[in-house]
């Protein structure tokens, strides 16, 4: 099949590259050896011993051999590696080599240079495929070169994956030059080694800039401390089934001198011999954490007026009480609580209500210093922590927050009065944790609403008062049920007559482990629980029902009874008291509605329009404790009354205090000139009686005539004024 000459070439030459593999693995260069120099190395080893073995080789090697004569036609071309290339064995005998290779550079130098006496090599792509080919000349008997051999091996797979590396390298540094994040090398002290391009984009330097710099030169003062722990941290050793890897979020400087928030994961690559340090690679989080605070700042102050809420006092309570504790200093926690305030939302709605509490915090705000903190605790509740220098300083500070609430809020035109109780605790004498200090200032808010005083210092005997008002209030619903309430009735006369005009219906707890309880103690109670209008309406329809009890013995007297400022909020309220007389069928004009001066001014709008409902029924209506609130004479006169009555306070030291007597005379006299009646509250002994006769007042009320009683000694008393009347 080959001829000798050929097959002896081969054999000398195959023998050769078997010794010389590394001739294979050249790169497509023009790499040339002497073939005298490859003959004269050592003698060829007897590799090939017969003609049938070179021919088994040839066939079957994965390989391509072929030989060219001088003009570059294939004499010869074998090999299993023609199959890939879609050849069959012997197809390119007597094609040109330069046909084949047509689109390959500088093949014909090759070819040329091999013909001269050397061996090359050459990678060759056809297609998809690559091929090394080692070019050896081809020998004749007297050793001149007659021809080439050509063993071209296929090494697509290789230069495949060696592309895929030189692909992932490329672009792995391009993702590193193109990155946000930054990626730096730093040494053992901070030093940077390398610095990503992304750093003149982030933070303004460039990276030629950075390098021999220490990183904690750029770091935030008050983030060093905390980078310098974990820093520390990455230098332990790491077990054998993790990597030393630290996480850390610190502020960077800007060129530009501002501050960036980083979050950065290091590796301790020390030990590495190509690294010597630690990798980081850090990623700029300065907007979400600007979005954290955000979220932070809302979670710790109050959406509406913008102050701290409960969690964040008590938090800055505890720091005040942990610095207090080093430095000796003291101060006073005060729990705030507007009055009047549901009121406002359920006449004039919740945003008018919200405005209102925004005014009030920043007429607070203006009343405090700047060391002092004010709160929202919520609803209408306020806390205010103030530095206490001295007990008159202190006190001071509580009049001008009284003070600064007394002037009118404006509601949708109305001017709308709204005071405050205050409750105080002291540091460190009422509690030294946050919570005490709270709860004791909340209690002495509470006892200041019972005794209507603007502010009330925490006392030990309130924490009692406490347990026994939340005694009360889970009793009250269960006193209507269990038919604990009561009314005692208290008798009005004329003045200049004596005769018993009407009577007042008071309402009397009978506690069944307490004993007899007084209105001051529940009522409020009742109002802060919204059980106020439910509990005015059972004293309504208790009076009617003693009215026809009483009018069946032959006894006709007007029943007054006392109405809430929460009623005058229940829309429903006007028509529930016309259901009730239709039931009883009462005279209207017997059962007569008595409204505070003060609760009558926290809304006089909205208490005009219910009373004018109450009057259409036929309802008789009166001011009480005239004299004890603001109201104003435009409002009195539009108010649909017919009935004023003047609080004790002004009775009481009338004799002796001509200022009481004077205010009495003129109250009398503006009160008739609008076409009221006056009742004096109040009368204990005859001397008063006589005097506000004498100054034209109209009906008396008070003990010297009688105290409240219970129905049935009230009848027994009135039947022996009546006898006595009788003996006149």
């Amino acid at each position: 099949m080959y001829g000798d000459g050929v097959m002896k070439q081969l054999d000398e030459n195959l023998s050769q590259l078997l010794k010389r593999p590394d001739l294979a693995d050249q790169e497509a260069q023009d790499n040339t050896v002497p073939i005298e120099a490859e003959t004269s190395r050592a003698p060829q080893p007897d590799i090939v011993t017969s003609d049938q073995l070179l021919r088994t080789v040839v066939e079957n090697a994965p390989i391509i051999l072929f030989t060219l004569d001088h003009a570059g036609i294939f004499t010869m071309c074998e090999g299993q590696g023609l199959q890939v290339l879609g050849l069959h064995s012997g197809e390119l005998v007597g094609t040109s080599f330069f046909d084949f290779h047509k689109d390959t550079p500088n093949i014909l130098n090759k070819f040329l240079h091999v013909l001269d006496g050397n061996a090359t090599t050459s990678v060759n792509r056809f297609g998809d495929l690559y091929f090394t080919t080692l070019y050896l000349p081809l020998l004749d008997s007297n050793g001149s070169v007659s021809g080439v051999i050509g063993i071209a091996s296929n090494i697509t797979e290789r230069v495949k994956a060696e592309q895929t590396f030189e692909v992932s390298e490329r672009k792995v540094r391009t993702m590193i030059e193109q990155a946000t994040d930054l990626i730096l090398i730093l040494q053992a002290s901070g030093v940077f080694t390398y610095a990503s391009p992304s750093h003149q984009r982030v933070i303004g330097y460039a990276p030629e800039d950075l390098i021999g710099k220490n990183v904690f030169d750029f770091i935030h003062p008050d983030d060093k401390k905390r980078v310098h722990i974990a820093w520390a941290g990455a230098f332990e050793a790491a077990d054998e089934t993790a990597e030393n890897i630290v996480t850390i979020e610190c502020r960077l400087r800007h060129a530009n001198g501002s501050w960036i928030t980083i979050e950065a994961i290091a590796r301790n690559c020390l030990d590495d011999p190509d690294i010597q340090g630690f990798i980081i690679n850090a990623h700029d989080v300065s907007e979400r954490f600007v979005v954290q605070e955000q979220l932070r700042y809302q979670l710790l102050h109050d959406n509406l007026t913008d102050l701290p809420n409960r969690t964040l006092l008590l938090d800055i309570l505890d720091r005040f009480i942990e610095d207090g504790a080093k430095t000796k200093k003291e101060f006073a926690l005060i729990v705030l609580d507007l009055n009047g305030f549901r009121d406002i939302n359920d006449t004039f709605g919740y945003a008018e209500g919200d405005r209102l509490l925004s005014d009030a915090a920043c007429r607070l705000r203006q009343a405090i210093s700047d060391s002092s903190t004010i709160a929202r605790l919520g609803g209408d509740e306020f806390a205010i922590m103030l530095p206490t220098e001295s007990a008159e300083m202190l006190t001071e500070r509580l009049t001008a927050l009284s003070t600064i609430l007394e002037e009118p809020f404006i509601i949708e035109g109305h001017a709308l009065h709204i005071d405050a109780n205050m409750g105080i605790s002291l540091y460190p004498t009422h509690g030294d944790d946050p919570t005490t200090l709270l709860r004791r200032a909340d209690v002495a808010m509470f006892a200041a609403k019972r005794s209507h005083r603007p502010f009330v210092y925490y006392e030990s005997g309130h924490d009692q008062d406490t347990a026994q008002r939340l005694e009360l209030i889970s009793g009250l619903r269960h006193a209507v049920l269990a038919n604990e309430f009561m009314l005692y009735y208290q008798p009005k006369a004329q003045t200049s007559t004596g005769i018993i005009h009407s009577v007042e219906a008071l309402i009397r707890w009978q506690h069944p482990a307490r004993g007899l309880i007084f209105p001051d103690s529940f009522i409020p109670l009742a109002e802060q629980t919204g059980f106020i209008t439910a509990l005015t309406l059972w004293a309504v329809e208790r009076a009617m029902k003693q009215y026809k009890d009483w009018q069946a013995k032959g006894i006709e007297l007007e029943i007054a009874v006392n109405l809430s400022m929460w009623d005058l909020h229940d829309v429903s309220f006007p028509a529930k008291v016309a259901a009730l007389f239709e039931r009883y069928d009462v005279p209207t004009y017997r059962i007569r509605m008595e409204v505070t001066e003060s609760s009558a001014m926290a809304d006089p709008g909205l208490t005009i329009s219910v009373l004018k409902r109450l009057t259409a029924l036929g309802i008789s209506c009166s001011i009480d404790d005239f004299g004890t609130g603001y109201s104003s004479l435009t409002y009195i006169t539009r108010l649909p009354i017919d009935e004023l009555k003047i609080d004790r306070t002004f009775i009481q030291h009338i004799i002796d205090t001509p200022a009481d007597e004077a205010i009495v005379r003129s109250t009398i006299t503006m009160a008739h000139s609008l076409g009221l009646h006056v009742v004096a509250e109040g009368v204990e002994d005859a001397s008063t009686l006589e005097l506000l006769d004498r100054l034209g007042c109209d009906i008396a009320q008070g003990y010297y005539l009688s105290r409240p009683l219970p129905p049935e000694d009230f009848v027994r008393w009135l039947q022996v004024k009546e006898r006595s009347f009788a003996a006149c």
